[in-house]
């Protein structure tokens, strides 16, 4: 079933307008109206069409100096052409209903005379919509589980909760970005998602052309300010570092109103269909998983760590593309400053809401055999089991520790460029251990170790299955408990789960990468990158969580987590550091 084409006509006049929308509906358009400037802004901002037609005196055809039309072709977004039509024509205002905007893109891309008909009218509707709106309208898109394009929105924060009429707009206009990225297909199975930084996601697409099924495609979605950021980080730090394995972009990034949308080919595969890590690394075994990680960060991100900088070299200052040194040089707390920023928690609102967020997790009822307790600003208490044979941990709150001693934190060890989002769902691997990545929003300099931090996070946090928080509680203090990468993690496993193990030998090999890049064993700036990576995640459910017991249990881990880790820095020197009980 072709897609259809939907037109505002903006007119205060019920004589001119109900007839043109008649018309426009005889030829295949779904018709929106708006007799005020008000009525119109609101169908522009909030509702989704792909062009309008506005009228130029939008509230009185008898005033002269009305320009309400011209004012609101000029105030409202580009993104949606406008056609400016009058029976009141003058040159110097079709000059001015004609001319650019600071980004060079005209305000209305056609004045009509009202005088010269309906068909002048129409041939030129027609025209924007084949020359500027380019949608493919005969395309058919089709879904597997979980993929769909409502659940496709879910993965950005803004549109989660919104009412349904809004909702409704948002997927439409989500559609309509795929019918501008796939102008050649026939059809499109949208197979998986997974989650992308600061209201965005990806889909895995297969297109099925004019001869065939096409390759798989990644499409990279979001909010429309994002996604040109995201090309900004991919042109500069993505594509000339580029190896053999490597994610290409493919063509240019496709805009609607709200969101922005490119495509994504991975160079270098042959056969197979590569898997997000957490597939992976659920059905590899540990072998294939650290040839894996090898690859990553040797071949894949080997040249961004190549190119890394000794933070205490005087020469750094001087390097124009590391633009934030002179920002962050004299600062005590960079590394916070640093991971902050990386985790969206350096405005106050964000603080206040995580704080808020991690009261209410100590104040809840839990679904496990634990309680959680805030024993005041600075501690919490995580009690295990019942009354008659329960284990008490007494832990810093993370927020109060952050807050204490972020200026007692050691800078960067070395300044990288790294992928900056590096969890579980954003690197894809094939069954021959070859890694490609997605998802550049955060790609930058940054701290070196800052991607291994958040993928070992991602491991202990997203790909561990058990909710036996006492279970989790033992096997994070093993964790925590070695001050170097070169110390091997000492875990008795007395709960007998081949998953913990399997962490353990996987978080224990990633650290030696880490040590590889880092160059020094002193492991105290990882442990502050794992900090604000897991207490990010005690507000967020992961790329793992199906429903509300999971969810629960991730948030209740890695808050007993980030404990640990506040724990393990504040007693720092203690080589044979035991959890306080």
């Amino acid at each position: 079933m072709a897609k259809v084409r939907k037109l505002l006509i903006a007119e205060n006049d019920p004589e001119q307008l109900r007839p043109r929308k008649e018309l426009f509906e005889r030829e295949g358009w779904e018709v929106l109206t708006a007799t005020s400037p008000e009525e119109a802004r609101h169908i522009l901002d909030n509702g989704w069409v792909h062009l309008a037609v506005v009228d130029l005196r939008l509230c009185d055809d008898n005033d002269p100096n009305d320009l309400s039309g011209l004012e609101l072709v000029k105030t409202t977004d580009p993104a949606i052409p406008k056609i400016m039509w009058s029976g009141f024509p003058s040159y110097e205002v079709a000059t001015e209903a004609l001319g650019l905007n600071a980004s060079g893109i005209p305000y209305a891309v056609y004045f009509v005379d009202k005088a010269r008909g309906f068909h002048e009218l129409r041939d030129k509707v027609e025209a924007v919509f084949r020359d500027k709106v380019r949608i493919n309208t005969e395309l058919e898109i089709k879904s597997k589980a979980g993929a769909s394009l409502r659940e496709l929105l879910g993965q950005i924060e803004d549109y989660r909760g919104l009412s349904e009429d809004r909702l409704s707009a948002r997927a439409e206009e989500l559609e309509d970005l795929l019918r501008k990225l796939f102008l050649q297909a026939r059809r499109l199975l949208l197979k998986y998602v997974t989650p992308g930084a600061e209201g965005s996601g990806v889909v895995i697409i297969q297109p099925t052309l004019e001869a065939g099924r096409g390759r798989e495609v990644i499409v990279k979605f979001g909010k429309r300010d994002n996604m040109r950021k995201e090309m900004g980080n991919f042109a500069r730090y993505v594509q000339p570092y580029a190896g053999q394995y490597a994610t290409a972009l493919i063509g240019d990034l496709r805009e609607t109103l709200h969101f922005g949308g490119a495509r994504f080919s991975l160079v270098g595969r042959v056969g197979g269909e590569p898997h997000s890590f957490n597939t992976f690394y659920r059905q590899s075994s540990v072998e294939a998983i650290q040839k894996a990680l090898d690859f990553l960060f040797e071949s894949t991100c080997g040249r961004w760590y190549a190119g890394k900088w000794d933070w205490s070299d005087p020469e750094l200052d001087r390097r124009p593309w590391t633009f934030d040194v002179d920002r962050l040089r004299d600062r005590k707390d960079v590394l916070a400053v640093c991971f902050e920023e990386q985790k969206n928690l350096s405005t106050e609102p964000r603080k206040q809401k995580l704080r808020e967020s991690l009261d209410r997790l100590y104040a809840a009822e839990t679904m496990f055999r634990s309680r959680f307790r805030k024993v005041d600003d600075s501690t919490f208490e995580v009690t295990f089991g019942s009354s008659a044979a329960s284990t008490t941990l007494r832990l810093p709150d993370p927020m109060h520790f952050i807050a204490t001693q972020r200026n007692r934190f050691p800078p960067p060890t070395y300044w990288a460029i790294t992928h900056g989002d590096l969890h579980s769902g954003n690197i894809l691997v094939d069954e021959e251990g070859h890694t490609w990545l997605i998802d550049f929003y955060k790609t930058g300099w940054g701290p070196a170790l800052r991607d291994l931090a958040q993928l070992e996070a991602s491991i202990r946090l997203e790909l561990i299955e058990t909710d036996n928080l006492y279970a989790l509680s033992q096997f994070e203090a093993a964790c925590m408990k070695a001050r170097r990468f070169d110390q091997e993690i000492e875990f008795s496993n007395e709960f007998k789960s081949p998953e913990l193990d399997k962490a353990i030998k996987v978080i224990s090999y990633l650290r030696k990468l880490a040590m590889r890049i880092n160059q020094h064993p002193d492991m105290k700036e990882y442990y502050i990158g794992l900090l604000y990576h897991t207490l990010r995640l005690s507000t967020w459910a992961g790329s793992g969580s199906r429903d509300e017991r999971s969810f629960e249990a991730r948030q209740r881990h890695a808050l007993i987590s980030a404990g640990l880790i506040c724990d393990r820095l504040q007693r720092w020197d203690e080589e044979d550091w035991i959890i306080v009980r």
